[in-house]
């Protein structure tokens, strides 16, 4: 049965997002190697974004769902599912105000299911024609259930974030994003930190390379990492 939710909530989602007629890019990856350990990587995205004018403000709308598979001398290692939604809307050039939700399903971060629902108010710190930085924060809830069939666990707190983008030049840019999570109970202990940077180079008009590395830390996990990593390259086409 929550398969079957899943499944119609991501179908749902994009849908609605292909009847607004929205940009669609897919991005596409793989790694693989031999020798003492034979490993299988496969990634897999589609976004769907889109700008709009609601009551005279520009909203900007992200719709994505994305999959990695990985396998480890045939064993499976890793299996993500992941699909949200994020809306920024401008207030005035410098202020902005943002929603997001998401649902994903991670066996490297012990995740049977979580979702998360974020809104906010964010700040562009400084903005040219090569540099963008943006920060914000508001309030925010998960509700989490675990593969190793711990209880199921929800909370309420804070987020945060800082973004960054750079133009290396004419073809290539780079990003940063930071994230933070607070629990509302225990502010001081309870939290995470989502770290991403990462490199695009443009190949083609629709075709570009992505490089992207991400850490996750979380100060109380539901296992005994505290730390996850991804590292990601993958081939885009934008249509």
């Amino acid at each position: 049965m929550k398969k079957t939710t899943t499944t119609i909530l991501a179908t749902t989602l994009m849908a609605t997002s292909l009847m607004a007629g929205p940009k669609i890019k897919l991005d596409l990856g793989y790694v693989g190697s031999t020798g003492d350990t034979e490993t299988n990587n496969g990634v897999a995205k589609i976004t769907a974004s889109s700008t709009k004018k609601i009551f005279g403000k520009t909203v900007h709308c992200n719709n994505f769902i994305s999959a990695i598979y990985t396998e480890a001398n045939n064993d499976e290692v890793n299996k993500e599912f992941e699909f949200g939604h994020a809306s920024t809307t401008d207030i005035t050039e410098k202020i902005v105000t943002y929603t997001s939700a998401d649902y994903l399903t991670s066996h490297h971060r012990n995740y049977d299911s979580k979702i998360s629902v974020a809104v906010g108010a964010g700040y562009n710190i400084y903005k040219n024609e090569l540099i963008d930085v943006q920060i914000g924060a508001g309030p925010s809830f998960s509700y989490e259930n675990y593969t190793d069939k711990k209880p199921s666990y929800h909370e309420f707190g804070a987020n945060e974030y800082l973004l960054a983008k750079i133009a290396l030049n004419d073809t290539n840019n780079a990003h940063l994003k930071v994230s933070a999570f607070e629990s509302a109970d225990n502010f001081d202990t309870d939290y995470t930190i989502d770290t991403t940077a990462g490199i695009t180079a443009k190949l083609m008009d629709s075709v570009s390379l992505n490089f992207d590395y991400n850490v996750f830390y979380d100060n109380t996990p539901s296992t005994d990492n505290h730390t996850n990593t991804k590292t990601i390259m993958s081939l885009s086409y934008a249509f």
